[in-house]
């Protein structure tokens, strides 16, 4: 079981931890068909998880890339489908002031080939967007289990949109941030900075002695944060 959902299992919280399409064994590894078809693949989860029965408000967590997500979700359309939106360690985008260059030396994006791809797609032309444009630091023998890299679409669908503020004034629930103030790929004392400005209702909580993984993987850590989800 996820460490998270261990710690809420403790707390009488269910939780349902999704095979994110592009990851693990859903789809193709690195790539999904469009995009936005994460976002319909999420309204498609809540709509089954409805079906079984399960009337309880519903929290979206999301992690890392999963926060920039999670925060996407949080300003679209689908945020309905949501009470609140806790982001942990998110990856907000490169222009957040939040995210350290290249993301503490964890990914290493093909700038060239994310601008063009771009241009095309605001020129109406959508083609090769199944390209890798980023690779990330995952070891050799772990790359037939984890995802090495990222076409443009999986980018560009798995995080916030590149106006990471247009969703923060887009949310409406309330939104939690909690960070370690030992992440190797974000600034946390940032985050602040991040969200400052917009119309977001966001607490912001800097954890100390804790860094990117601990959140998720850190029993005293996932303690303290599923007593957040559980509670409040």
């Amino acid at each position: 079981m996820h460490p998270l959902a261990k710690a809420l299992a403790a707390r009488g919280v269910e939780s349902f931890v999704p095979d994110i399409r592009g990851h693990g064994a859903s789809g193709t590894l690195g790539d999904i068909g469009y995009l936005g078809q994460l976002d319909d693949d999420m309204a498609d989860l809540v709509a089954h998880i409805r079906s079984k029965g399960v009337t309880l408000p519903l929290t979206l967590v999301g992690h890392s890339s999963g926060g920039g997500f999670a925060l996407r979700v949080a300003g679209s359309p689908n945020q309905n489908l949501f009470v609140r939106t806790v982001l942990l360690s998110p990856f907000l985008g490169v222009t957040a002031p939040s995210t350290r260059p290249n993301a503490g030396g964890w990914a290493s994006p093909n700038i060239p080939r994310i601008i063009a791809l771009s241009i095309l797609r605001n020129a109406g032309i959508i083609c090769c967007e199944q390209l890798p444009v980023v690779a990330f630091a995952v070891p050799e023998k772990l790359k037939n289990i984890l995802t090495s890299q990222y076409s443009f679409r999986l980018l560009a669908n798995f995080s916030a949109h590149r106006d990471y503020r247009a969703d923060l004034n887009g949310a409406k629930g309330p939104l939690t941030l909690i960070a370690g103030a030992n992440d190797e790929l974000m600034f946390a004392e940032k985050y602040d900075e991040a969200v400052k400005g917009t119309a977001a209702k966001a607490d912001i909580r800097i954890l100390p002695d804790v860094n990117h993984m601990d959140v998720v993987s850190n029993a005293r850590v996932t303690a303290v944060i599923a007593e957040d989800i559980a509670t409040r």
